[in-house]
């Protein structure tokens, strides 16, 4: 007998995270693009055990990458990532409403020049949701 299940990770947060930002901004959305945002799942972590469920913490990466088209210019760049990044953590904290997740927030944020692309710039936001799961 085969079992039912839900893919929780994409369904609850990946696949709703993608609207939020399709929504918000006119970047592509996608995975392995370049230039725009990514999403990537990056794992899930047992919380607690409950008698008809449990609690997980689900880690993602959201990445924005743009080509500036010109050289390094600090303050357009880098104030240009903090812009979305700033725009994005403050997204997803205003859609913390437990409908797909709670407790979405940011734990991370990296902004840099690539190495070999010195127009290619990008923010990588490590983010945690939970998700309480009944079973």
């Amino acid at each position: 007998m085969a079992i039912t299940y839900v893919n929780n990770i994409h369904d609850y947060i990946v696949e709703p995270l993608e609207d939020l930002l399709e929504a918000e901004f006119t970047e592509d959305i996608g995975f392995g693009e370049h230039i725009g945002i990514e999403i990537i799942p990056n794992g899930d972590e047992l919380v607690e055990l409950r008698g008809c469920g449990q609690i997980r913490d689900y880690s993602v990466s959201i990445i924005y990458s743009y080509n500036a088209g010109v050289e390094y210019q600090r303050d357009e760049q880098y104030q240009h990532l903090s812009n979305i990044g700033e725009r994005i953590k403050r997204l997803i904290w205003n859609n913390t409403d437990g409908s797909n997740w709670f407790d979405g927030k940011v734990d991370s944020i990296e902004y840099e020049q690539d190495e070999e692309d010195r127009e290619l710039f990008r923010a990588t936001l490590e983010y945690a949701f939970s998700r309480e799961e009944v079973i």
